[in-house]
């Protein structure tokens, strides 16, 4: 009898072994495994079927890749959010096609260039989160017919400058957690923007002469790196406070 129980206690303690093995491993694989949102189920059924699409929600789940630009097929949509991914490029300007819109979040993910001219359209936009990224660039005047704007996030993103559209007053609202010390922290709006660059043929030579709007530029992105450095604690803190969140 002792002999069938210690073979049977081994039985058990390797099934367990197994299992968590192969918990872990499927874990791991999940966690290597590269998704877009066009892999995600949600996203798929609103192709699927637009007319019937009116939320898309595929936040906090490493997403990586770039926002689809079909996803401005999805005129039905009144809610969309996609934050707290790690998606890049930038914002499909076929978004400004989703008049219904109510509510758009991209915050926390690593999009570039900058905010589409064609979000004027969305005169319905209420909610515009877009805080936490790497965009650059003024605010299109095109945006200051959005009167129904009434929570505008625009935090940390080191590269937006110029001067807001007349009407248009980023706040923080119900969402203070995502921009702790005000919407515009972390960004170089009421600066000017710079010029580009100037052209180089390709029959100059490597060395230029300096503009006159050189020591302009210099600035602007000195301006650019302290913000970027006053904004990191704030994110320290902001991901903190996500962690003891996520604890619960």
């Amino acid at each position: 009898v002792m002999v069938d129980g210690m073979h049977a206690e081994r039985t058990m303690r390797t099934s367990y072994t197994t299992t968590a093995l192969c918990l872990f491993l499927n874990f791991s694989f999940k966690s290597v495994t590269s998704k877009t949102i066009e892999d995600r189920p949600e996203y798929q059924a609103c192709l699927a079927d637009p007319a019937t699409c009116e939320s898309l929600i595929v936040w906090r789940d490493q997403l990586t890749g770039t926002i689809p630009s079909e996803m401005g097929n999805l005129t039905q949509l009144t809610f969309m959010s996609i934050f707290n991914n790690q998606l890049t490029g930038t914002v499909p300007t076929e978004l400004g096609s989703l008049t219904r819109i109510h509510s758009i979040g991209l915050d926390i993910n690593q999009l570039t260039g900058t905010i589409p001219t064609e979000f004027g359209a969305l005169t319905l936009l209420k909610i515009m989160h877009i805080q936490r990224n790497q965009l650059s660039g003024s605010i299109p005047s095109e945006m200051a017919a959005l009167s129904r704007l009434t929570s505008t996030l625009l935090c940390d993103n080191p590269g937006l400058c110029g001067d807001l559209p007349t009407g248009m007053t980023p706040n923080r609202n119900s969402a203070v957690w995502a921009c702790p010390a005000g919407a515009t922290v972390g960004t170089l709006l009421g600066t000017a923007c710079p010029s580009s660059a100037p052209s180089v043929s390709p029959s100059s030579s490597l060395t230029t002469t300096p503009t006159s709007d050189t020591p302009l530029k210099d600035n602007w992105f000195r301006k650019r790196d302290v913000a970027r450095k006053n904004a990191f604690p704030q994110k320290q803190a902001w991901w903190r406070k996500q962690e003891k969140l996520d604890s619960f």
